[in-house]
């Protein structure tokens, strides 16, 4: 019998498919050890509560935030445009981030972000992967938004961590396949200490402090728990197996 499904249908049955899989997890619960942490560095990098922070990508991590920092703002997607409920997440707080500026960052690839406002700390956590526009492009776009003393905490993936290096030595792709839905593709590119180090320069930032870590547990998402005990002794011998890394970059002088 000849397949009668026609393409548009095809795309909206594997797009509903995803999308349950993809909405059927606790992205908060998952995530607060990862949100804790950026806080925590943000605090320490930054401990004036009078600081302008801007967070890209509005979610609980923001509202966080702006229990400790009295002006925060953030940058992204047309807030609900694609249903993240994380958006949202902590609005029954008393303290919550204030405005948000309409930006796609791939977008950086042809303008910059039109806001004159300046900012002490930007925070850029677990947004770089999901770009298809090359970072040094989006590292500039947000300098632009920077202080002259301002940092900009960038926390991404490890391209290189302990189990991406075994799949690959088993033969197995480590990395996510494109997702169907484009307004939420998963991860385009992970990259390398260095490389985050070399896009920075050519971005004119100076990465000032950097760190691998494990910010939610192994077992949750990539290890049985019977491993990740293990895991985590290697990680501490050698840190760059770790999941995640975070990097901290301030202003490079402009050249004259």
């Amino acid at each position: 019998m000849a397949n009668l499904q026609s393409h548009a249908e095809f795309v909206q049955e594997l797009l509903a498919d995803q999308d349950r899989r993809l909405n059927s997890v606790d992205y908060a619960g998952r995530s607060l050890p990862r949100f804790q942490y950026i806080v925590a560095l943000c605090r320490r990098m930054n401990p004036n509560g009078d600081a302008k922070v801007l967070d890209i990508g509005r979610s609980y991590m923001s509202f966080m935030l702006a229990e400790y920092y009295s002006d925060v703002a953030t940058l992204g997607f047309p807030l609900g445009e694609h249903g993240y409920a994380h958006e949202h997440a902590g609005a029954q707080g008393e303290r919550q981030p204030g405005r948000h500026i309409v930006f796609d960052l791939n977008d950086a690839q042809t303008r910059g972000i039109a806001s004159s406002e300046q900012f002490n700390l930007i925070v850029f956590a677990e947004v770089l992967e999901h770009l298809f526009t090359a970072p040094e492009l989006v590292l500039h776009a947000l300098r632009e938004l920077l202080v002259e003393d301002g940092l900009i905490v960038c926390l991404t993936p490890n391209a290189t961590a302990l189990p991406k290096r075994i799949r690959l030595l088993r033969g197995t792709n480590p990395f996510e396949r494109i997702r169907i839905n484009c307004n939420n593709p998963g991860h385009y590119r992970e990259y390398t200490k260095t490389e985050l180090e070399q896009m920075g320069l050519t971005a004119g930032l100076e990465m000032v402090h950097h760190e691998f870590g494990n910010y939610r547990p192994a077992r949750s998402f990539v290890l049985p728990r019977s491993k990740s005990q293990m895991f985590d002794v290697f990680c501490r011998m050698i840190p760059a197996f770790c999941l995640g890394q975070t990097a901290v970059y301030r202003k490079l002088p402009a050249r004259s």
